[in-house]
């Protein structure tokens, strides 16, 4: 992020029951980012160590309340982390820009499944 600018994000999980398919990560994704304009979030999987793949895009969103509330998302384990459970996941915050020069504002890169 730029100097004396900080956000914070938080991925709501839950863990299900025995009886549910546990083959789904289901986020509720909220930020509090340092900018007031549409932004969105890329999440990928890392295929190599440090070489990165995209599973999903969120849709664009303006702050609500000075927070970015997106929607659920629900992610198959198999595209987030393949067969290891440790493999890093990767969250990628963007400002939208109309021209399609989307500006990063930060990144995430130490969350795993396990």
């Amino acid at each position: 992020m730029a100097a004396n600018k900080t956000g914070t994000v938080t991925l709501a999980a839950t863990e299900l029951p025995a009886t549910v398919n546990a083959e789904f990560a289901i986020f509720n994704p909220v930020a509090t980012l340092p900018e007031s304009n549409l932004c969105f979030f890329l999440v990928f999987r890392e295929i190599t160590p440090g070489k990165w793949t995209p599973v999903y895009k969120s849709e664009i969103k303006r702050p609500e309340g000075g927070a970015f509330k997106w929607n659920q998302c629900q992610l198959g384990s198999t595209d987030l982390c393949g067969d290891n459970i440790e493999n890093p996941i990767k969250f990628e915050f963007f400002k939208s820009v109309p021209s399609g020069k989307h500006k990063l504002i930060d990144s995430v890169d130490t969350l795993t499944m396990g």
